[in-house]
């Protein structure tokens, strides 16, 4: 007999459900003022999201212009060249 997925949780459905709702990175992962996240990446489809960043040093959060293309990438835009590394970037999904 087979198992059914379809009506029961299990622990294997919920953990791959949950550890598809989120995505965690440090960035930019160059100098630069602007920087993509894809899809192909995140994995996480084409949204809607929740996108916040921090300061990796200290853990302030920092606000920055994001857009989230309707493919699913996410692009971060600073006023100033950032450092490698500076942000730690969580994207949520929402469903």
């Amino acid at each position: 007999a087979g198992t059914d997925t379809f009506r029961y949780v299990t622990p294997a459905t919920l953990a791959s459900s949950q550890s598809k709702q989120g995505y965690s990175d440090d960035l930019p992962s160059s100098a630069a003022t602007n920087w993509t996240i894809l899809a192909t990446t995140h994995l996480l489809g084409t949204g809607p999201f929740i996108v916040q960043t921090y300061e990796v040093s200290g853990g302030a959060q920092v606000f920055m212009d994001v857009e989230i293309a309707t493919n699913g990438d996410i692009t971060f835009r600073t006023g100033a060249s950032s450092s490698i590394g500076q942000f730690r970037c969580n994207i949520l999904k929402v469903n």
